[in-house]
C-alpha cells in the first residue's frame, strides 16, 4: 500500500513538469460552419440506407489571420464549449491548433485552411 501512495505522489509531482508550455495568444471566435463530405453506406438488417456524412469547421481570428479549423466528430457528443464573437486563447503549433474554451478545457483542432487579409490596392 505504501508503494502505491509513494508512486501516486510521484506521478502527481511529475507530471505537471511534463506538460507543455504552450504560446497562448488572444483570438476571436467567429463560428461553426457544416461541411458535407460525402456519404457512407450502412447495413440496416435487409436494406443499405446511404448516412450523409458531414464534418464541422470552427473559424477564429488570430494575428490578423482567419483560420478554418477541422474539430472531429466523437460519438459522445462532447465539443468545446465556445461563445460566439467571444475571446478565447489560442496556440498555433505546425498544422494544429490548441485552443482554451469557456470553461477552461484544452482542445486540439486542425487547421484546414489560414486566410490573409486583402492587401488594399494603392491609390
Amino acid at each position: 500500500m505504501r508503494g502505491a501512495c509513494v508512486v501516486l505522489f510521484l506521478t502527481s509531482v511529475c507530471l505537471p513538469l511534463l506538460a507543455k508550455d504552450r504560446n497562448w495568444q488572444d483570438s476571436v471566435f467567429l463560428g461553426v460552419g457544416s461541411v458535407n463530405t460525402g456519404a457512407a453506406a450502412m447495413p440496416i438488417g435487409t436494406a443499405v440506407v446511404a448516412v450523409p456524412l458531414t464534418a464541422q469547421h470552427y473559424w477564429f481570428r488570430a494575428n490578423d489571420l482567419v483560420y478554418c479549423l477541422y474539430f472531429p466528430s466523437r460519438l459522445s457528443g462532447r465539443v468545446p464549449n465556445l461563445t460566439v464573437n467571444g475571446h478565447t486563447k489560442f496556440a498555433a503549433e505546425g498544422r494544429n491548433v490548441y485552443i482554451l474554451d469557456d470553461d477552461g478545457k484544452q482542445w486540439k483542432l486542425h487547421i484546414v485552411e489560414k486566410i490573409a487579409p486583402k492587401e488594399k490596392p494603392s491609390p
